[in-house]
């Protein structure tokens, strides 16, 4: 009888033996506990520290602030190169293309500080065939000072790798303005100055000085402090709009003179091609002009009041 239990109990355990096809080992260890050793690690190559994830925002690495304050610094030499050269009156053609749409080109003649005329035609993209229709802009967005400030927010707002500027070497202004950010789908950018020519005028020091601000910020002129209160309105027509009216963008200043109290200051620009608003008199003696609010609104969504930058010229 035992030797009959005893056979069974053989014949069990070679029948569930049977029943795998291959020997039995251990479950492997899931790929994301494994941690690699020592030996695990090439010896030709750095071992990257880890970082932490945090609830903040995303650090900015090293090399971008570096390209950036790269980028700045640029920005500021051509900008003082300008500004060393006192043309206020010039013939400015401009090139600008966006994405896969139609370009335009447009021709201001600036007096002064002040567009006088201006010249457009529309040059259809591939898909659109041999038609398009001319865009909408407002005409200050084109004057230089308002095309440094273009310049600046790219900086601020895009990557430095995906950031073009070229500057002229003789006075100083943007020839080149764009962007392309390979990870977007049609949304480069491009601004090229196709010719600039210089006309007689006044110098610039004979109309004041220029600041440019954002939201909250404010900047010295002489003895007068000027801040950016708030952006009121900005109603101008959208690029890819047909309106009516051109609509206007509203700003609030917040002006300071010396032994005297602040004084809130309301000034407007109107879009799509008006004249720009006389100076308004503050202070009793000193004259403020908007001259530019970028950027020029191209679809009826919001613009995030931190992307503004409001052009203000200053003088007695």
């Amino acid at each position: 009888m035992q030797k009959f239990i005893i056979i069974i109990a053989l014949a069990a355990i070679v029948l569930i033996g049977c029943g795998r096809t291959t020997p039995y080992e251990p479950l492997p260890v899931p790929i994301a506990t494994q941690a690699p050793t020592a030996t695990d690690i090439p010896t030709q190559l750095p071992i990257q520290p880890t970082v932490k994830p945090t609830n903040g925002p995303t650090a900015i690495p090293p090399t971008d602030v570096t390209a950036a304050a790269e980028l700045v610094a640029r920005l500021r030499a051509a900008e003082q190169h300008w500004q060393a050269s006192q043309i206020a009156s010039y013939r400015i053609t401009v090139l600008e293309i966006h994405s896969i749409w139609s370009a335009q080109r447009m021709t201001f003649m600036v007096t002064d500080g002040h567009v006088v005329d201006q010249q457009s035609m529309c040059i259809p993209a591939p898909s659109q065939g041999k038609t398009c229709a001319i865009q909408p802009v407002e005409q200050s967005n084109y004057l230089v000072p308002a095309l440094f400030a273009q310049a600046r927010a790219l900086i601020e707002h895009q990557r430095p790798e995906n950031i073009q500027l070229e500057f002229d070497p003789t006075h100083g202004y943007p020839i080149s303005i764009g962007y392309d950010d390979p990870q977007i789908l049609d949304e480069d950018y491009g601004l090229r100055i196709e010719k600039f020519e210089q006309l007689p005028g006044r110098p610039t020091n004979e109309l004041g000085q220029t600041i440019q601000l954002h939201v909250g910020e404010q900047a010295q002129s002489g003895d007068l402090t000027v801040k950016l209160v708030r952006i009121a309105e900005d109603s101008r027509c959208p690029a890819s709009v047909n309106c009516a009216w051109s609509g206007q963008v509203v700003v609030e200043l917040l002006v300071t003179a010396p032994n005297q109290n602040p004084e809130s200051v309301t000034l407007k620009l109107m879009g799509t091609g008006m004249k720009l608003e006389q100076p308004t008199l503050v202070a009793q003696s000193w004259h403020v002009q908007m001259t530019s609010v970028t950027p020029y609104p191209r679809t009826p969504d919001p613009i995030p009041t931190k992307e503004y930058w409001v052009t203000v010229r200053i003088g007695k």
